[in-house]
C-alpha cells in the first residue's frame, strides 16, 4: 500500500504542484521591472574565461565579466531568443578562433561550465534614462555541451535543446544540452554552426512556503489529460492491489496445505 501511495502522490504532484516564487526573490520589487511581451528579443550572455584555466574574468571592481555570446552570421549579431517562441531551427554560425576553441575544450571537458544568462525582466531606469543598470536582475541559463576532446581536434553535438520558464512577462529559469547522436569534427579556425531547438513553459503562480524543498512547475493542461492521468493512476493501484493480495493468498494456500502434510 505504500507503493501504490507513493506513485499516487508523484503522479498527482505532476499535475497539480505550483512552482516555486522567481528567482531571486530576496528584497525583489517587480515594480522597477517592465515585463517582456511575446517576441522581445533577449540577448545570451556569457562568462568570460581564461583560457588556460577556465576561471571567471573580473573587472576593475570585482565583477564577473559577462560578454554577448559569439555573433552569430546568420543574423549579424550575438545570439537572440524571443520572448515566449519556440523556435525548433535557429541556428547561430560562428568561427572558432583559438580562444574559443581553448575554451570549448574546457567545456566538453567539464573542466568548467558554459554559464550565460538572460535578462529577468527589463530594468524601467534604463528605459528611463537614467542609465542605472545596478537593479538589473540576470537569470542563469547553462548550456551543457557534449563532446569528446582529442590531441588534434574535438567532437561536438551541436543540436542543443533549450528549455525557458517563463511567468507573466518574467523569466524564471532556463537549461540547455547537447540533444542528438550527431557530432561535428572542429579544429581551430572552422565555422561551426550550433542548431538551437527552443521551447517555452509559462507557469501559472507559485507558493511561498519555506518548508519545500522543491516544486514541479505546474503547466498549462487541459482537463482530458488530468483526468487520463488520473486513470492511469487508479490502473497501477488496482494492479499492484490485485498482485500482493495474489501472492498473500498463494503464501495461505501454502501454509495450509505444509500444515495438512504435517497432520498426516
Amino acid at each position: 500500500m505504500l507503493l501504490i501511495y507513493i506513485i499516487s502522490s508523484f503522479f498527482i504532484s505532476v499535475v497539480t504542484c505550483k512552482s516555486i516564487d522567481s528567482y531571486p526573490v530576496s528584497n525583489l520589487d517587480n515594480s522597477k521591472y517592465k515585463p517582456y511581451k511575446k517576441n522581445d528579443n533577449l540577448q545570451l550572455e556569457c562568462i568570460s574565461r581564461h583560457i588556460d584555466n577556465g576561471e571567471h574574468q573580473f573587472d576593475n571592481n570585482g565583477n564577473i565579466i559577462y560578454l554577448p555570446f559569439p555573433k552569430c552570421q546568420e543574423s549579424s549579431k550575438s545570439l537572440e531568443f524571443q520572448y515566449g517562441v519556440d523556435d525548433s531551427f535557429k541556428q547561430c554560425t560562428f568561427k572558432i578562433n583559438d580562444e574559443l576553441y581553448h575554451l570549448f575544450q574546457l567545456y566538453l571537458h567539464q573542466d568548467s561550465p558554459f554559464t550565460c544568462r538572460l535578462k529577468y525582466a527589463m530594468n524601467l531606469n534604463l528605459n528611463d534614462g537614467l542609465n542605472d543598470d545596478s537593479d538589473d536582475v540576470y537569470i542563469p541559463l547553462n548550456l551543457n555541451l557534449r563532446g569528446t576532446v582529442q590531441e588534434s581536434h574535438f567532437d561536438l553535438d551541436p543540436f542543443i535543446n533549450v528549455l525557458i520558464v517563463k511567468s507573466n512577462g518574467f523569466i524564471i529559469s532556463g537549461v540547455g544540452f547537447s540533444s542528438s547522436l550527431n557530432s561535428t569534427k572542429v579544429i581551430i579556425g572552422d565555422l561551426i554552426t550550433l542548431n538551437f531547438n527552443i521551447r517555452w513553459i509559462e507557469v501559472e503562480s507559485t507558493v511561498n512556503d519555506n518548508t519545500l524543498l522543491f516544486a514541479l512547475p505546474k503547466l498549462s493542461i487541459n482537463k482530458s489529460i488530468y483526468i487520463f492521468t488520473l486513470i492511469c493512476v487508479t490502473f497501477i493501484g488496482v494492479v499492484l492491489g490485485i498482485t500482493l493480495s495474489y501472492y498473500r493468498v498463494v503464501k495461505r494456500v501454502q501454509i495450509q496445505i505444509g500444515d495438512i502434510i504435517k497432520d498426516d
